[in-house]
């Protein structure tokens, strides 16, 4: 929606937290995208370990048709492979027993008894006695011996082996590039479909962001970078990491085998609440509803881990093959959509509160006496006019009770905003002073059908109007 064209919605309850849905098989129609932007999904992840380019235009091109159609800002998100070891995508599936003995190999082999890889240094860091993990842990064997370019296993937990699933050694990391020559092919993907977000796969230190960002520089793109926590190192480095990204993924699924399982829900707290102290939003990935892959209903665990990420602080969450490969991809997102309003509901009525950290900034002030403001009965949304996407960010950093409705003029940082927790960002054509936006946002705002006359609002933005710089007005204003 660009310009004056403004679109007509029914008016209804806003949901603070981001529902991420991953592109796959099950959702190769527009009917069924459709549906899901319907149902409350705010992003698509395309995620670059599996299919071809082929197949990610051809999501993202059914996505952006869609979206435009429907008048949102529904952005799109690349996830890099990474430095991730696979089994190899030639395998078709192969079926481990308790108790047998396989051979790992990165060598093409006959022999049904071996599991191919798709990278030789594998067997370089592994040894005897050590724990291997497949498919984030669903099979484990033990290393009997390694020789070279081969080692023989034996089976502890066996089942249904896949073609391009993942392998860890539990506890370890295998040190390796930050950026593969796939994921660079993969950015250079990215970049010409205009993604706006890239999530960055085993993330050790911000040195490797700095790389993945002058790279994105040299390209001259605007695109955003999603750290995803998944290693030891990642954890001791959890600060310049969140400092030097746009928003932080708790990625259970890896770094649940790299470390200790035990620990993970309280790194999970760990991470949300430093990524919320630092202004970051906060992704929490990896088995929300896996059960919804193949059952119509979730399991009671699984609605209690979504409802805990969200009274944690997550600003978003995201379902993998729940929507890439589940029989029920509509049905997910409404049944987590309807966790997150009792979710949300339990945050207000209980005022629970996050720690921020106060930078002693002028967009800081403002943005937390919004906050303050906002818990008055009387205030129903908070409007924040935004070039850059920060004065929306800076409100949103200090996790008010209401809404956060971000008026910009442009559609990229529109999309980008789509991740942040309780925003809802719309393109207008951007006004040249404040006061003429003063005049016409109660009619945008009633057209958009996000408030009526009548109804008080908290207005932030920054001047001089119109520029990119920090946030510092506010003004109490009643909708005409």
């Amino acid at each position: 929606m660009e310009g004056n064209d403004i679109y007509f919605v029914t008016m209804k309850e806003l949901k603070f937290t981001k529902i991420i849905a991953t592109c796959g098989p099950s959702m190769k129609s527009k009917e069924i995208i459709s549906a899901m932007i319907e149902a409350g999904v705010d992003l698509f992840r395309i995620n670059f370990s599996h299919g071809t380019k082929e197949e990610w235009s051809y999501f993202i091109g059914m996505i952006r048709q869609v979206a435009d159609h429907s008048g949102k800002n529904i952005a799109v998100m690349g996830d890099l492979q990474g430095p991730r070891i696979r089994v190899s995508p030639k395998i078709d599936s192969l079926f481990l027993y308790k108790d047998d003995l396989w051979k790992i190999s990165a060598m093409d082999s006959d022999d049904k008894k071996t599991i191919v890889l798709d990278n030789p240094i594998f067997i370089n860091n592994i040894k005897t006695g050590d724990k291997i993990v497949f498919d984030d842990g669903k099979i484990e064997v033990s290393v009997q011996s390694v020789g070279e370019n081969v080692a023989m296993v034996k089976v502890i937990n066996g089942g249904k082996l896949l073609g391009g699933k993942g392998v860890n050694i539990v506890g370890e990391t295998v040190q390796m590039p930050s950026l593969t020559e796939k994921d660079k092919d993969d950015v250079d993907f990215a970049v010409k479909h205009n993604l706006d977000f890239l999530a960055m796969s085993f993330v050790k230190s911000g040195s490797d962001i700095d790389l993945l960002k002058s790279i994105l520089s040299e390209k001259e793109t605007d695109i955003r970078i999603v750290s995803k926590i998944e290693t030891q190192q990642a954890i001791e480095n959890l600060d310049e990491i969140i400092d030097n990204s746009f928003a932080i993924m708790v990625a259970r699924g890896d770094l649940g085998i790299t470390l200790p399982i035990a620990r993970l829900p309280l790194l999970q707290r760990e991470i949300i609440a430093k990524s919320i102290e630092k202004g970051k939003p906060v992704i929490v990935a990896t088995q929300m509803m896996e059960s919804m892959v193949t059952n119509s209903i979730p399991t009671r665990a699984e609605v209690t881990d979504v409802s805990n990420s969200i009274v944690e602080g997550a600003d978003a969450l995201l379902l993998t093959e729940e929507t890439a490969i589940g029989k029920y991809p509509v049905r997910v997102i409404k049944t987590v959509v309807d966790v997150a309003f009792e979710s949300e509901k339990f945050i207000k009525e209980n005022k629970i509160q996050y720690s921020t950290f106060d930078d002693k900034t002028v967009s800081f002030s403002i943005a937390n006496a919004a906050k303050k403001i906002s818990e008055e009965p009387s205030i129903s949304k908070i409007v924040a006019f935004t070039q850059s996407g920060g004065t929306a960010l800076a409100v949103a950093r200090n996790r008010p009770s209401v809404p956060i409705i971000a008026l910009t003029g442009d559609k990229a940082i529109a999309r980008q905003l789509s991740l942040v927790r309780g925003v809802y960002a719309e393109v207008i054509n951007y006004f040249t002073s404040f006061d003429t936006a003063i005049k016409d946002v109660s009619s945008i705002l009633k057209r958009l059908n996000y408030c009526s006359s009548g109804e008080t609002v908290c207005i932030t933005a920054g001047l001089p109007f119109g520029e990119k710089g920090s946030t510092n007005l506010l003004k109490i204003h009643k909708l005409s």
